[in-house]
């Protein structure tokens, strides 16, 4: 397989032609005019390790937003590992205009591989004494949101300063202008025998007790829940932002196939701009839960996305 290091701005998407409907098809026309559009092109990839007792988890989440001089971009990542949440890596910065904004770059001390048909193949980290590789290996589920985007899970693995370890991991591409509400929380679950679970809220509906959409890979059978209601069961006052933010979570699909509970684990909480007194909330949960699928129960643990516009 020739794997190509990414060290200038050709930056990576997967293949549009393999995933219809994926964030970023549609190039934006960069050149000035009065018919510019700006766009925030968002993609979330989430490893997380399986089948030990304590779950490691990285997610790397890259943003990048059109304007008419060019995109804005920026690139966090984060570590989970012992009930705690690391964040490691942070960048923003300003390039030049692209017919290709939605491609995600290398920055400083993250490097990206790619392979063939420009398939993102590995996100290596290393600063100082801190080695941290994910590698991404076959796909095996894909599904398609109401608006475009596309979640895709794929086996993966994680060198943890030179530790190996294996595990699952979730890549989320989407879209939106960026006046718009931004897109909806979303759900990563994995519960061993080849059991993953994602769960999406829609956009523009206000958190606290929403209809998502869901879907579940296991073994070789797949599932969709076109209705999951996800309310909030327990909150804590997030102080910085002056708002409310959940920590436990009822799960009930309106077939009843689909049911049960998620608790917080930990948590990364942001505090966004604004003019107050109330400010946006970004959040990272790791959380667990037991849920039942067609009236089998299953442990599961995960990643929960959390939004308040």
């Amino acid at each position: 397989m020739v794997v190509v290091l990414l060290i200038l701005a050709h930056g990576c998407h997967p293949d549009p032609s393999a995933t219809p409907g994926q964030a970023g098809v549609e190039p934006a026309d960069t050149a000035p005019n009065r018919n510019f559009e700006s766009r925030v092109y968002e993609r979330n990839i989430v490893f997380m390790t399986t089948g030990q007792d304590s779950a490691i988890i990285v997610p790397w989440f890259f943003t990048a937003q059109t304007h008419p001089g060019g995109v804005v971009r920026e690139v966090r990542g984060w570590l989970a590992r012992s009930g705690e949440w690391e964040p490691f890596f942070q960048d923003r910065w300003e390039g030049p205009p692209t017919r290709a904004p939605y491609r995600i770059l290398p920055r400083a001390a993250m490097r990206l591989l790619v392979g063939e048909g420009d398939a993102l193949e590995a996100i290596l980290y290393e600063e100082g004494a801190r080695q941290l590789d994910i590698l991404i290996d076959e796909p095996v589920a894909d599904w398609s949101g109401t608006r475009g985007e596309v979640f895709r899970v794929h086996n993966g693995s994680m060198l943890l300063g030179g530790q190996p370890a294996d595990g699952v991991l979730l890549d989320v591409n989407r879209a939106h202008r960026p006046d718009n509400v931004p897109p909806g929380d979303w759900i990563f679950l994995e519960g061993g025998a080849s059991l993953t679970i994602v769960l999406e809220a829609p956009v523009g509906i206000p958190p606290g007790s929403t209809p998502f959409i869901g879907w579940a890979r296991q073994g070789d059978r797949e599932l969709r829940w076109p209705r999951v209601d996800v309310e909030w069961t327990e909150t804590r006052a997030f102080e910085r932002a002056r708002r409310d933010v959940p920590v436990e979570w009822s799960i009930a699909s309106d077939d009843g196939a689909l049911a049960g509970t998620l608790s917080t684990v930990a948590m990364q909480l942001t505090a966004g701009d604004g003019a107050g007194p109330i400010l946006p909330v970004d959040g990272l949960f790791q959380v667990r839960g037991t849920l039942t699928i067609d009236g089998k129960s299953y442990d599961v643990r995960g990643v929960l996305r959390h939004i308040q516009p």
